[in-house]
């Protein structure tokens, strides 16, 4: 963390003494020539490092790179005090060198340094330190604009220099290049400018990259020349530039803290990419009207608060559906590489402005923001088919995949969502397919069938379920003998076949009591066929196990909502028919917890999935999910393993009716019966758009009145339709 917000600090401080020292000794039109020379040695430094971090790792690189900033850094402060514009140009030109790519290096020694598991709990800190810094960093440059001499600076730039090596050594090699093997021969260098070639989308964010840096390199010299005509000492100028880094690092990082999540969720990433352009527009509008220090102000420090905070929580996110070996040869040229082009272009206009339009410069420069940012905000949006377009295709090759619970924004979701819906789609088709050619006698490509006769049966039995033969299969699943336990394990797999899981399901239900913990153990293996996982419920829920209630329990808290609602079906008619079962109550409000801490896309989308394991399941979730949502019915089925079951039912029911005192007294109910964090949870997907306040009724008067109520929902009802209904 000190190494993080040393780097960031001395980034900060270096790029207000770098403006203030370089406007204090040369015109502001001096400006877009030094920029476009910092351009292209920023280009080179991004090209060198990158290939230094390849062949030497960066664990061996920073420290050389933090070594030497630091040396230099005493170089500069010696030559400032002999001959000040030598010592600004080289500053300049350090600061495009080390800058912005030392910690680029940085971050990518954090990810060399840690494992996936232990990044994700030290990033967060890492990050929480390098903002930190930069405040500090601009902190420090204001305070000791007006108290300390440029030379001080720039020996305490050195000095964070100095700690970033430090810390970087005190990080150590990490476990990635322990485990490097020396006698590998290094794999073929990936060319960057090849692979945006070939891909549109790196293209499109490439473009993005180039046409903000652009804009806000004129809006640099928009903002340095009226910077130079109103302050003309060395002093104020680094104390306008300090004060102006330090605004933008704590307006950066509460915009990040407040407004990040919430705007990923509600306008995508695309949208929130797009906020940066369309708020430059509105910025360089008004400096067109009315152009002058205030606002070059509002317009480049809306960019630069955007940038570091929306934009870039936005921006890395688009990356996500990129193939990793595309990203490492990409990324950087992308981030740095095209952000020089696009400043020494940048520059380049603001020197043919200075040329030909000396009168109105800065109206001409503001207007041509303008511009640059309308072609931004054009590609910005066209982001968001390319972005979808290429997660899908990501997502169906296998080349990305995607925690639900770890996506951020409502699109990606949507798109994660639908095409697993898709690939689970096709795989049914597959199955369809493969029934259809096993009807004509046709077989599949596949293991080969098992013909040997063994001598002892059980083996003969396990070849036959194994050969992939449908009537030998059969043959041993309709044998009047019961099946040997060392076979339950291979009729497991069974359940997943349309064909035959209905002989499996019915020798596994005569099997289960000797072999419930084979059953237990296929259910929660993540790694098993899914549908076998959903049909694994309907048979433990026959048996009159204590571990059978504790293994379905446990399948409350699966990551898929198939399993989980199947589990709740089981442990609910177990519990019906063997009241004396014991269902551990915190586990099962853990499990309720769970359902209702998600977002309202995810509980909408779940109502759409099929959670039947069997057709013969239909009528009974037609019959109990007439209007209620499964992710609803599931929340209050779970309950009822550890509320009284039959008013808790008719309060659901009396929700989704039409009579509002029935509604009235169920959310009073439920207000006297469930945990206040369950229920505020629960409150919006009940559709109760503010918190309620509970009644001093006691729960016996409430209880009393809903069961009088007239609602037909007991259990005795429920059943009697049911038995119709199947009839």
């Amino acid at each position: 963390m000190a190494a993080a917000a040393a780097a960031v600090a001395q980034l900060v401080m270096g790029k207000a003494v770098r403006d203030g020292f370089f406007l204090a000794n040369f015109d502001a039109d001096a400006l877009p020539q030094m920029m476009i020379v910092a351009a292209v040695v920023s280009f080179a430094s991004v090209v060198g490092m990158s290939r230094a971090m390849t062949r030497f790792t960066p664990w061996r690189v920073m420290p050389v790179l933090f070594g030497v900033a630091a040396v230099l850094f005493v170089g500069h402060a010696m030559l400032s005090q002999v001959a000040p514009r030598a010592s600004a140009v080289a500053l300049y030109l350090h600061m495009a060198f080390f800058g912005s790519t030392a910690v680029s290096g940085f971050w990518s020694l954090v990810n060399e340094r840690y494992d996936p598991h232990t990044a994700k709990l030290v990033v967060s800190r890492l990050a929480g330190g390098a903002t930190v810094g930069g405040i500090l960093g601009g902190m420090l440059a204001w305070q000791a604009a007006t108290r300390l001499p440029v030379s001080l600076l720039m020996y305490l730039m050195g000095a964070l220099n100095l700690l970033c090596m430090a810390g970087v050594l005190g990080m150590g090699a990490g476990p990635s290049q322990a485990s490097v093997n020396p006698t590998l021969e290094p794999r073929p260098l990936v060319s960057g400018l090849e692979t945006l070639r070939r891909a549109p989308y790196l293209r499109q964010l490439a473009w993005l990259v180039v046409l903000t840096s652009v804009a806000s390199a004129l809006m640099d010299y928009f903002l340095g020349v009226r910077a130079k005509a109103m302050y003309a000492t060395s002093s104020d100028l680094l104390s306008f530039y300090a004060l102006y880094q330090l605004g933008i690092g704590v307006l950066s990082f509460v915009l990040l803290t407040v407004a990040s999540r919430p705007a990923l969720k509600a306008l995508g990433l695309a949208a929130t990419v797009a906020l940066l352009p369309a708020t430059v527009v509105v910025g360089g509008a008004m400096a067109v009207v009315l152009p002058g220090i205030a606002s070059g102000l509002a317009m480049r420090g809306a960019d630069a608060v955007l940038r570091n905070s929306l934009f870039r929580s936005a921006y890395e996110l688009l990356f996500t559906p990129v193939e990793a070996e595309r990203k490492r040869a990409t990324k950087l040229i992308i981030d740095v590489g095209f952000d020089r082009v696009g400043t020494a272009v940048g520059s380049g206009l603001a020197l043919l402005v200075v040329f030909v339009a000396t009168a109105h410069t800065e109206r001409v420069i503001a207007v041509m923001v303008v511009g640059l940012s309308l072609a931004s905000l054009w590609v910005a949006i066209r982001l968001h088919e390319g972005y979808l377009r290429a997660l899908e295709e990501s997502l169906r090759a296998g080349v990305v995949k995607l925690d639900v619970a770890e996506v951020m924004d409502a699109a990606t979701w949507r798109t994660v969502t639908q095409t697993n819906l898709q690939l689970d789609r096709r795989k049914i088709l597959e199955e369809i397919a493969r029934l259809r050619e096993r009807s004509t006698g046709t077989i599949p490509p596949g293991p080969p069938v098992l013909h040997a006769v063994c001598d002892d049966p059980v083996l003969q039995a396990i070849a036959d379920l194994r050969s992939r033969d449908v009537d030998r299969v059969r043959r041993v699943l309709s044998s009047d003998s019961p099946i040997d336990l060392a076979c339950v394990s291979h009729v497991i797999p069974l359940l997943g076949d349309d064909a035959l899981h209905a002989d499996a399901l019915r020798v596994l239900q005569e099997v289960a009591p000797r072999a419930c913990g084979q059953l237990v153990d296929a259910l929660l293996d993540a790694d098993a066929p899914m549908m076998v996982r959903r049909r694994l419920p309907s048979v433990l829920q026959r048996l009159s196990s204590q571990r059978a209630v504790d293994g379905l329990v446990a399948g409350l808290s699966d990551r898929r909502f198939e399993v989980r609602y199947r589990c709740g079906v089981a442990l609910w008619m177990m519990t019906e028919r063997e009241p004396a079962l014991q269902v551990d109550r915190i586990a099962v409000l853990d499990a309720v917890r769970r359902e209702v801490d998600v977002e309202r896309d995810v509980w909408e989308a779940q109502a759409q999935v099929d959670v039947r394991a069997s057709q013969e399941d239909s009528v009974l979730e037609d019959l109990l999910a007439e209007r209620k949502s499964r992710s609803l019915q599931h929340v209050f089925r779970v309950l009822s393993l550890t509320i009284e079951r039959e008013p808790l039912m008719l309060a659901l029911r009396a929700l989704e009716g039409d009579d509002p005192r029935l509604r009235g007294t169920s959310l009073e109910y439920l207000e006297n019966i469930l945990p206040d964090d369950i229920r505020r949870k629960l409150w919006p997907f009940l559709g109760v758009s503010r918190e309620r306040v509970s009644t001093p009724r006691p729960r016996s008067e409430v209880m009393q009145e809903l069961l009088a109520s007239g609602v037909e929902m007991s259990v005795e009802s429920l059943r009697r339709s049911l038995d119709r209904d199947v009839k």
